[in-house]
Protein backbone atom coordinates (compact mmCIF):
# COMPACT_ATOMS: atom_id res chain seq x y z
CA UNK A 1 0.00 0.00 0.00
CA UNK A 2 2.79 2.42 0.87
CA UNK A 3 4.55 1.67 -2.43
CA UNK A 4 1.33 2.28 -4.40
CA UNK A 5 0.74 5.69 -2.78
CA UNK A 6 4.36 6.83 -2.53
CA UNK A 7 4.96 9.62 -5.09
CA UNK A 8 8.62 8.59 -5.21
CA UNK A 9 7.84 5.05 -6.38
CA UNK A 10 8.56 4.23 -10.03
CA UNK A 11 5.55 3.76 -12.31
CA UNK A 12 6.50 0.14 -12.86
CA UNK A 13 6.65 -0.54 -9.15
CA UNK A 14 3.39 1.33 -8.57
CA UNK A 15 1.74 -0.82 -11.24
CA UNK A 16 2.89 -4.00 -9.56
CA UNK A 17 1.66 -2.73 -6.18
CA UNK A 18 -1.81 -1.86 -7.51
CA UNK A 19 -2.05 -5.23 -9.28
CA UNK A 20 -1.26 -6.92 -5.98
CA UNK A 21 -3.91 -4.87 -4.13
CA UNK A 22 -6.55 -5.78 -6.73
CA UNK A 23 -5.72 -9.44 -6.16
CA UNK A 24 -5.88 -8.88 -2.40
CA UNK A 25 -9.42 -7.48 -2.64
CA UNK A 26 -10.62 -10.64 -4.39
CA UNK A 27 -8.70 -13.10 -2.22
CA UNK A 28 -11.07 -14.89 0.21
CA UNK A 29 -8.53 -14.55 3.04
CA UNK A 30 -7.11 -11.12 2.16
CA UNK A 31 -9.41 -9.32 4.62
CA UNK A 32 -7.79 -11.03 7.60
CA UNK A 33 -4.40 -9.32 7.41
CA UNK A 34 -6.14 -6.05 6.48
CA UNK A 35 -8.33 -6.23 9.57
CA UNK A 36 -5.20 -6.65 11.69
CA UNK A 37 -3.52 -3.73 9.89
CA UNK A 38 -6.48 -1.46 10.63
CA UNK A 39 -6.89 -2.33 14.31
CA UNK A 40 -3.35 -3.01 15.48
CA UNK A 41 -1.32 -0.95 17.94
CA UNK A 42 0.79 1.01 17.36
CA UNK A 43 -1.16 2.33 14.39
CA UNK A 44 0.28 2.24 10.91
CA UNK A 45 -0.09 5.12 8.42
CA UNK A 46 -3.47 6.62 7.54
CA UNK A 47 -3.41 5.47 3.90
CA UNK A 48 -2.54 1.89 4.91
CA UNK A 49 -5.44 1.84 7.38
CA UNK A 50 -7.85 3.41 4.87
CA UNK A 51 -7.08 0.84 2.16
CA UNK A 52 -7.14 -1.97 4.72
CA UNK A 53 -10.62 -1.15 6.05
CA UNK A 54 -11.84 -0.80 2.45
CA UNK A 55 -10.63 -4.36 1.73
CA UNK A 56 -12.50 -5.57 4.83
CA UNK A 57 -15.68 -3.78 3.75
CA UNK A 58 -15.40 -5.23 0.25
CA UNK A 59 -15.08 -8.72 1.73
CA UNK A 60 -18.24 -8.26 3.81
CA UNK A 61 -20.27 -6.97 0.87
CA UNK A 62 -18.94 -9.00 -2.05
CA UNK A 63 -17.16 -12.17 -0.92
CA UNK A 64 -20.08 -13.94 0.83
CA UNK A 65 -18.23 -14.53 4.11
CA UNK A 66 -19.52 -17.24 6.42
CA UNK A 67 -21.12 -16.47 9.77
CA UNK A 68 -17.95 -17.29 11.70
CA UNK A 69 -15.90 -14.80 9.66
CA UNK A 70 -18.55 -12.08 10.04
CA UNK A 71 -18.63 -12.70 13.79
CA UNK A 72 -14.85 -12.41 13.96
CA UNK A 73 -14.89 -9.06 12.09
CA UNK A 74 -17.74 -7.82 14.28
CA UNK A 75 -15.89 -8.66 17.51
CA UNK A 76 -12.67 -7.08 16.28
CA UNK A 77 -14.25 -3.82 15.07
CA UNK A 78 -16.53 -3.45 18.10
CA UNK A 79 -13.53 -3.94 20.38
CA UNK A 80 -11.66 -1.31 18.36
CA UNK A 81 -14.54 1.18 18.61
CA UNK A 82 -14.75 0.68 22.36
CA UNK A 83 -11.02 1.20 22.73
CA UNK A 84 -10.77 4.30 20.52
CA UNK A 85 -14.19 5.93 20.96
CA UNK A 86 -15.06 4.64 24.42
CA UNK A 87 -14.85 6.35 27.76
CA UNK A 88 -11.05 6.64 27.83
CA UNK A 89 -10.67 8.15 24.37
CA UNK A 90 -8.80 11.41 23.84
CA UNK A 91 -8.72 13.69 20.83
CA UNK A 92 -5.22 12.47 19.96
CA UNK A 93 -6.46 8.88 19.64
CA UNK A 94 -9.34 9.57 17.27
CA UNK A 95 -9.21 8.64 13.60
CA UNK A 96 -9.24 11.30 10.87
CA UNK A 97 -12.67 11.98 9.34
CA UNK A 98 -11.92 9.86 6.26
CA UNK A 99 -11.19 6.83 8.43
CA UNK A 100 -14.24 7.45 10.62
CA UNK A 101 -16.42 7.52 7.51
CA UNK A 102 -14.96 4.28 6.18
CA UNK A 103 -15.20 2.62 9.60
CA UNK A 104 -18.87 3.57 9.98
CA UNK A 105 -19.56 2.31 6.44
CA UNK A 106 -17.91 -1.04 7.26
CA UNK A 107 -19.82 -1.34 10.53
CA UNK A 108 -23.02 -0.61 8.58
CA UNK A 109 -22.19 -3.40 6.14
CA UNK A 110 -21.98 -5.72 9.14
CA UNK A 111 -25.33 -4.36 10.32
CA UNK A 112 -26.91 -5.35 7.00
CA UNK A 113 -25.74 -8.96 7.24
CA UNK A 114 -25.81 -9.53 11.01
CA UNK A 115 -28.55 -7.39 12.62
CA UNK A 116 -31.36 -9.81 11.87
CA UNK A 117 -29.93 -12.75 13.81
CA UNK A 118 -26.34 -12.66 15.06
CA UNK A 119 -25.99 -9.01 16.15
CA UNK A 120 -29.32 -8.12 17.69
CA UNK A 121 -27.57 -5.86 20.24
CA UNK A 122 -26.11 -3.63 17.50
CA UNK A 123 -27.87 -0.40 18.57
CA UNK A 124 -27.21 -1.05 22.27
CA UNK A 125 -23.51 -1.68 21.63
CA UNK A 126 -22.95 1.63 19.85
CA UNK A 127 -25.34 3.62 22.03
CA UNK A 128 -23.17 2.50 24.98
CA UNK A 129 -20.28 4.46 23.45
CA UNK A 130 -22.11 7.69 24.25
CA UNK A 131 -21.93 7.11 28.01
CA UNK A 132 -19.29 8.10 30.51
CA UNK A 133 -17.41 5.61 32.66
CA UNK A 134 -20.13 5.80 35.31
CA UNK A 135 -22.81 4.98 32.75
CA UNK A 136 -25.12 7.64 34.19
CA UNK A 137 -24.87 10.35 31.54
CA UNK A 138 -24.17 10.35 27.84
CA UNK A 139 -21.24 12.73 28.14
CA UNK A 140 -18.68 10.98 25.93
CA UNK A 141 -18.35 13.31 22.92
CA UNK A 142 -16.21 10.99 20.78
CA UNK A 143 -18.54 8.04 21.29
CA UNK A 144 -21.61 10.19 20.64
CA UNK A 145 -20.16 11.45 17.37
CA UNK A 146 -19.41 7.88 16.22
CA UNK A 147 -22.90 6.69 17.25
CA UNK A 148 -24.53 9.47 15.20
CA UNK A 149 -22.19 8.79 12.27
CA UNK A 150 -23.30 5.14 12.26
CA UNK A 151 -27.00 6.09 12.43
CA UNK A 152 -26.42 8.38 9.46
CA UNK A 153 -24.68 5.58 7.58
CA UNK A 154 -27.51 3.13 8.31
CA UNK A 155 -29.98 5.58 6.76
CA UNK A 156 -27.77 5.88 3.68
CA UNK A 157 -27.63 2.09 3.33
CA UNK A 158 -31.24 1.05 3.91
CA UNK A 159 -33.46 4.13 3.55
CA UNK A 160 -31.97 6.60 1.06
CA UNK A 161 -34.61 6.86 -1.68
CA UNK A 162 -32.18 8.50 -4.12
CA UNK A 163 -30.04 5.36 -4.35
CA UNK A 164 -30.99 2.82 -7.02
CA UNK A 165 -31.57 -0.68 -5.60
CA UNK A 166 -32.30 -4.08 -7.07
CA UNK A 167 -35.57 -5.74 -6.09
CA UNK A 168 -33.74 -8.09 -3.70
CA UNK A 169 -31.84 -5.22 -2.08
CA UNK A 170 -35.01 -3.21 -1.64
CA UNK A 171 -36.77 -6.12 0.04
CA UNK A 172 -33.78 -6.67 2.31
CA UNK A 173 -33.76 -2.98 3.25
CA UNK A 174 -37.50 -2.93 3.93
CA UNK A 175 -37.11 -5.95 6.21
CA UNK A 176 -34.26 -4.23 8.06
CA UNK A 177 -36.29 -1.06 8.52
CA UNK A 178 -39.15 -3.13 9.95
CA UNK A 179 -36.73 -4.83 12.34
CA UNK A 180 -35.31 -1.49 13.51
CA UNK A 181 -38.84 -0.18 14.08
CA UNK A 182 -39.78 -3.28 16.09
CA UNK A 183 -36.61 -3.60 18.16
CA UNK A 184 -34.80 -0.36 18.64
CA UNK A 185 -36.45 2.76 17.26
CA UNK A 186 -37.88 3.78 20.67
CA UNK A 187 -34.45 3.82 22.30
CA UNK A 188 -32.92 5.53 19.24
CA UNK A 189 -35.52 8.30 19.45
CA UNK A 190 -34.92 8.66 23.19
CA UNK A 191 -31.18 8.87 22.53
CA UNK A 192 -31.80 11.84 20.21
CA UNK A 193 -33.55 13.72 23.00
CA UNK A 194 -30.82 12.82 25.47
CA UNK A 195 -28.06 13.95 23.10
CA UNK A 196 -29.77 17.26 22.35
CA UNK A 197 -30.29 17.95 26.06
CA UNK A 198 -26.75 16.89 27.00
CA UNK A 199 -24.88 18.89 24.34
CA UNK A 200 -27.04 21.99 23.73
CA UNK A 201 -24.91 24.99 24.56
CA UNK A 202 -21.81 22.79 24.94
CA UNK A 203 -20.94 21.16 21.63
CA UNK A 204 -22.77 22.60 18.62
CA UNK A 205 -21.31 20.06 16.17
CA UNK A 206 -22.99 17.17 18.02
CA UNK A 207 -26.31 19.02 18.27
CA UNK A 208 -26.21 19.84 14.56
CA UNK A 209 -25.31 16.24 13.62
CA UNK A 210 -28.09 14.84 15.79
CA UNK A 211 -30.70 17.15 14.24
CA UNK A 212 -29.63 16.16 10.74
CA UNK A 213 -29.89 12.46 11.65
CA UNK A 214 -33.41 13.03 13.03
CA UNK A 215 -34.36 14.89 9.85
CA UNK A 216 -33.29 11.89 7.76
CA UNK A 217 -34.78 9.12 9.92
CA UNK A 218 -38.13 10.88 10.30
CA UNK A 219 -39.01 9.82 6.77
CA UNK A 220 -39.27 6.14 7.77
CA UNK A 221 -39.99 5.99 11.50
CA UNK A 222 -43.20 6.61 13.45
CA UNK A 223 -43.96 10.35 13.35
CA UNK A 224 -45.08 10.28 17.00
CA UNK A 225 -41.46 9.73 18.03
CA UNK A 226 -40.69 13.25 16.84
CA UNK A 227 -44.05 15.02 16.98
CA UNK A 228 -44.47 14.92 20.74
CA UNK A 229 -44.27 17.64 23.36
CA UNK A 230 -40.91 16.62 24.84
CA UNK A 231 -39.07 16.58 21.52
CA UNK A 232 -40.80 19.67 20.15
CA UNK A 233 -39.92 21.67 23.27
CA UNK A 234 -36.23 20.95 22.63
CA UNK A 235 -36.59 21.69 18.91
CA UNK A 236 -38.37 25.01 19.47
CA UNK A 237 -35.68 26.11 21.92
CA UNK A 238 -33.01 25.44 19.30
CA UNK A 239 -34.99 27.18 16.55
CA UNK A 240 -35.58 30.21 18.76
CA UNK A 241 -32.11 30.47 20.24
CA UNK A 242 -30.24 33.74 19.83
CA UNK A 243 -28.14 33.77 16.67
CA UNK A 244 -24.47 34.79 16.78
CA UNK A 245 -23.73 38.36 15.85
CA UNK A 246 -21.81 37.28 12.77
CA UNK A 247 -22.15 34.41 10.33
CA UNK A 248 -24.66 31.60 10.14
CA UNK A 249 -26.03 29.56 13.03
CA UNK A 250 -25.60 25.97 11.86
CA UNK A 251 -27.53 24.55 14.82
CA UNK A 252 -30.51 26.81 14.21
CA UNK A 253 -30.41 25.96 10.49
CA UNK A 254 -30.31 22.23 11.30
CA UNK A 255 -33.26 22.61 13.70
CA UNK A 256 -35.33 24.37 11.02
CA UNK A 257 -34.28 21.68 8.54
CA UNK A 258 -35.36 18.96 10.96
CA UNK A 259 -38.77 20.62 11.36
CA UNK A 260 -39.05 20.97 7.57
CA UNK A 261 -38.33 17.27 7.02
CA UNK A 262 -40.89 16.39 9.70
CA UNK A 263 -43.61 18.47 8.03
CA UNK A 264 -42.68 17.05 4.61
CA UNK A 265 -43.11 13.42 5.73
CA UNK A 266 -45.60 11.56 3.54
CA UNK A 267 -48.85 10.75 5.34
CA UNK A 268 -52.62 10.91 4.93
CA UNK A 269 -53.87 14.43 4.30
CA UNK A 270 -56.02 14.43 7.45
CA UNK A 271 -53.03 13.33 9.55
CA UNK A 272 -50.88 16.01 7.91
CA UNK A 273 -53.40 18.72 8.82
CA UNK A 274 -53.55 17.43 12.40
CA UNK A 275 -49.77 17.59 12.60
CA UNK A 276 -49.60 21.13 11.19
CA UNK A 277 -52.17 22.21 13.77
CA UNK A 278 -50.29 20.45 16.59
CA UNK A 279 -47.01 22.04 15.54
CA UNK A 280 -48.66 25.47 15.42
CA UNK A 281 -46.66 26.18 12.28
CA UNK A 282 -48.24 29.55 11.59
CA UNK A 283 -46.89 30.99 14.82
CA UNK A 284 -43.49 29.38 14.31
CA UNK A 285 -43.12 30.90 10.84
CA UNK A 286 -44.23 34.30 12.17
CA UNK A 287 -41.63 34.14 14.94
CA UNK A 288 -38.89 33.18 12.50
Amino acid sequence: IQIAWDPKSSQELKGQAFDFLHQLRDDPSGWQICLDLFTREPQTSEVVRLVSIEVVNNAIVNLRLDDQSLQFIKDKLLSYCRRVYGTSSTQAQLDPASLQNKLSQTVTSLFVYCYKQSWTSFIDDFLALTYSATGSTGDNAAGTAMYLRILDSIHDEIADVLTTRTGAEQKRNNDLKDLVRDRDVQKVAQSWQDILKQWSGKEDSLVEKCLRVVGRWVNWVDISLIVNQDFLTILMQLIGRASPSRGEDRVRDAAVGCLTETVAKKMKSSDKMDMIEFLNLGDIVSQL
